[in-house]
């Protein structure tokens, strides 16, 4: 990850429209703010196409990168720790750069890592806890993915919708700047 590279894009109140637009990219997920049925909120946040994928169903993890897909049975938040530490160890600010291009200077609610959940069965990993009823749901105990570009709509500041990616990630932001200019030309 060597950098930061932000694309201002036209403000749109409700980003149901802007979640269209990316809806059918692998993994496409949206963080709401509930903006513009409710007042409270500031950040919508849309991303796809994570680089990595980590699945755990009990004590098993699947892991889905560009290496392939791979099972473990290692503690998930370590493997969630590994994902981000590449991040972390090449993010602006963690010392390669200056201070100015620090991620906490940079004034973005989300400059890449892990979104995703953790269900309250994942914590039978971490305490003991008395055996499951039957599952209700078919969803794993947890899902992330690492995210290394995301759309950012700040509510407050309209005039500054953005779309903020790794600039290292040429695929990944061609394929986000083909689907928006598509868009935008229809």
């Amino acid at each position: 990850m060597r950098g930061l590279t932000t694309h201002e894009l036209p403000y749109q109140a409700d980003s149901a429209a802007l979640f269209a637009l990316m809806r059918d990219l692998p993994d496409a997920i949206w963080l709401d703010s509930g903006k513009p049925l409710s007042s409270q909120g500031r950040y919508d946040l849309i991303s796809a196409s994570p680089d990595s994928v980590i699945e755990t169903r009990g004590d098993l993890s699947t892991i889905s990168d560009s290496l392939g897909v791979r099972e473990s049975a290692a503690d998930p938040f370590e493997l969630v720790k590994q994902l981000l530490d590449p991040l972390l160890d090449s993010a602006p600010g963690s010392g390669s750069g200056s201070e100015s291009d620090s991620v906490a200077s940079c004034n973005h609610p989300f400059v890449g890592g892990v979104i995703g959940y953790f269900g309250y069965d994942l914590g039978r990993r971490c305490i003991p806890i008395t055996p499951r009823a039957t599952a209700v749901t078919a969803l794993p105990d947890m899902r992330v993915g690492r995210y290394l570009w995301a759309l950012e709509v700040d509510h407050l500041l309209p005039r500054r919708p953005q779309a903020d990616y790794y600039s290292a990630l040429a695929d990944t932001a061609e394929q986000f700047n083909g689907t928006v200019q598509s868009e935008n030309s229809v």
